[in-house]
């Protein structure tokens, strides 16, 4: 940038910051600090503090923020504050309660979009995934696959996307069988042993 071009430039930098409120004096002086540290990078083969600097978010303190800001710029280290409340959050639902949504078995019904027929089935697996067979099924023409599929091309229907769940039924948690021979006396002294 030639010296008309930049001069220029300073006087509309200044007139903006002076229309928002800023004082003349501390604006002249962010842009003599400017130009000191773009004297310094041209003229110096060392590495400026400024490029060293790593951002971290932290977790904003009104009171104490300042502080802890202090305490870790001696290890080139800037905090960026962030804050726990945010819209998006307050928006979004819970992911735990998008995970049990999505883990959802049990009794669902699939209803026929052309005539009153609907299918009725019983489910230990995701529900979601269940019903996508169901429509990939239908889609490719897979009627020894699904009672869905076959109705579907038989009559020349449209299924629902959407299936309901009539009723929901807790997934049973994993447990392992070990024998029953294991809980005998002769043979927890056997374990024990060992």
């Amino acid at each position: 940038m030639n010296k008309e071009n930049y001069e220029r430039e300073k006087e509309h930098i200044i007139n903006v910051a002076t229309k928002n409120g800023f004082a003349i004096k501390m604006i002249l002086k962010k842009i003599n600090k400017f130009k000191r540290q773009k004297f310094i990078n041209q003229s110096t083969l060392l590495k400026v503090k400024e490029e060293n600097v790593k951002f971290r978010k932290f977790t904003y303190h009104p009171l104490k923020h300042h502080k802890f800001q202090k305490m870790f710029k001696d290890f080139y280290i800037r905090l960026a504050p962030k804050n726990d409340y945010s819209i998006s959050r307050l928006i979004r639902p819970n992911k735990n309660e998008k995970i049990k949504e999505e883990n959802k078995s049990g009794i669902y019904q699939i209803k026929c979009e052309e005539c009153e027929k609907f299918y009725i089935r019983k489910t230990k697996r995701n529900l979601k995934t269940r019903v996508k067979e169901h429509l990939r099924n239908v889609k490719k023409g897979e009627v020894e696959k699904s009672a869905v599929a076959a109705h579907a091309w038989s009559e020349k229907h449209l299924i629902e996307k959407e299936a309901k769940l009539l009723k929901q039924i807790e997934k049973p948690k994993r447990t392992y069988c070990l024998g029953k021979d294991l809980h005998s006396k002769e043979r927890k002294e056997e374990i024990d042993e060992l």
